[in-house]
């Protein structure tokens, strides 16, 4: 298992520095001070890997302190007639149901999987699982710090926002393991860039009901709320039996895959 996330780092670094240099060279001053060679120059590959760890970071924390400050948090305080706690949670209940399918991170497509599947052949179930659990600790540890900030802030009681991470990680869970569910019973293989017109529907139907009822002076009262989202965690887990038991994940990743392998 630590060999795959060592490769797997490995891969997603190569891509990341590759993409910076090859940026470095798409822009006009530098394109002509720069050598054809520019991959082969030992410190600029040091600065670009540089950059991909700064990267790597930015996915763990930064993302999710803007998406809690700006889409959670800084949203609900433009609502002054509803209680901060109450809209904190309501918005958070809805975008987490919107990001447990259309943020998985089980059903995504990506070059360092065609890499390590499609052209090193490495073992595809290893390979999708180490990257989906370590995919689920960065949103544990990304969004604690600040599910615990904002949501004191909120007036929230400790122990809710230190579960909150656990309750989106249950929600993308739940969600995984139902679409691999639908897989099984119907062969239709879930992507998640790929959303069909009823997936943008229910997220529209989602934002609507995350800021548009609050503007109307209406939000989920705090238990509910709160309740859903800690019912998610028990789903969660028991979500997680079918998630890792599954055997098909060759066959799942091939076919997401294709795109890719047609573009190469």
């Amino acid at each position: 298992m630590i060999k795959t996330l060592k490769i797997s780092f490995a891969l997603k670094n190569t891509y990341r520095v590759n993409g910076i240099l090859h940026s470095l060279k798409q822009i006009p001053l530098l394109k002509r001070l720069l050598p054809d060679a520019l991959y082969g120059i030992w410190g600029l590959k040091i600065f670009a890997n540089i950059l991909s760890a700064l990267w790597e970071l930015c996915t763990v924390f930064l993302g999710k302190f803007l998406y809690i400050l700006l889409m959670v948090w800084g949203a609900g305080m433009l609502y002054q007639n509803l209680e901060t706690g109450r809209v904190f949670l309501h918005i958070l209940l809805c975008l987490t149901v919107i990001g447990s399918y259309a943020n998985t991170a089980l059903f995504n497509p990506s070059r360092d999987k065609y890499y390590a599947m499609i052209l090193m052949r490495m073992d595809a179930r290893e390979y999708t699982l180490v990257n989906y659990t370590y995919s689920l600790l960065k949103v544990v540890v990304g969004f604690l710090p600040f599910t615990l900030g904002f949501g004191l802030f909120a007036g929230l009681p400790l122990w809710l926002c230190f579960l909150l991470p656990l309750c989106i990680c249950g929600c993308k869970l739940t969600a995984a393991a139902y679409s691999l569910w639908d897989y099984e019973r119907s062969g239709k293989v879930y992507n998640e860039n790929k959303l069909g017109r009823m997936e943008w529907l229910f997220t529209a139907l989602l934002l609507g009901c995350a800021y548009g009822l609050p503007a109307a002076g209406v939000a989920l009262p705090s238990a509910v709320s709160a309740g859903v989202l800690l019912a998610a965690i028990p789903a969660g887990f028991f979500s997680i039996r079918r998630i890792y038991s599954f055997g098909d994940y060759r066959e799942v990743n091939r076919r997401l895959l294709a795109q890719i392998v047609n573009q190469t």
